[in-house]
């Protein structure tokens, strides 16, 4: 994902929406794993431009601790395909399910174009962005997956 080079963080904060104000997400909780920094700090600025508070991790194992120092649940998972230590985004779309009891929406960002992503993608009910995504398809994308009943 190229986000931090094509995306200043003023535009970032000023959010993508068409209006050119940024768009409301009321506050809601992301989940957001990211293993490269740059990628995670771009990512969370956007979101939070948005009015989305985000729950940030470099990889799985980073988000179990944090997700125990949270009262509520995120409302949605945002997460990398690769993750480090041979881990996935199926992997940790899984565990923040099993941990939440519920199936939380999730968007997973790659760059795999095989038929494997999709399918993956369709089996366990998440959405799939590919890389690089554009903030306003990430938009979109959010939006659906917060209404999704």
């Amino acid at each position: 994902m190229v986000l931090p080079h094509y995306l200043p963080a003023r535009a970032a904060a000023e959010g993508a929406s068409g209006s050119g104000g940024a768009p409301s997400f009321g506050g809601q909780l992301v989940a957001l794993i990211e293993d490269d920094p740059d990628i995670l700090f771009a990512l969370s600025l956007l979101l939070r431009g948005w009015g989305l508070r985000t729950l940030e991790a470099r990889s799985l194992g980073e988000l179990d601790p944090a997700l125990g120092t949270q009262s509520e649940r995120p409302a949605l998972l945002i997460t990398d395909y690769y993750l480090p230590g041979g881990m996935t985004g199926r992997d940790a779309v899984r565990r923040l399910r099993s941990a939440a009891g519920t199936a939380v929406p999730a968007i997973v960002l790659t760059g795999d174009t095989s038929s494997e992503r999709a399918q993956e993608a369709a089996a366990y009910n998440y959405g799939l962005l590919l890389k690089p995504v554009q903030p306003e398809r990430l938009e979109q994308a959010i939006r659906e997956a917060l209404s999704a009943p």
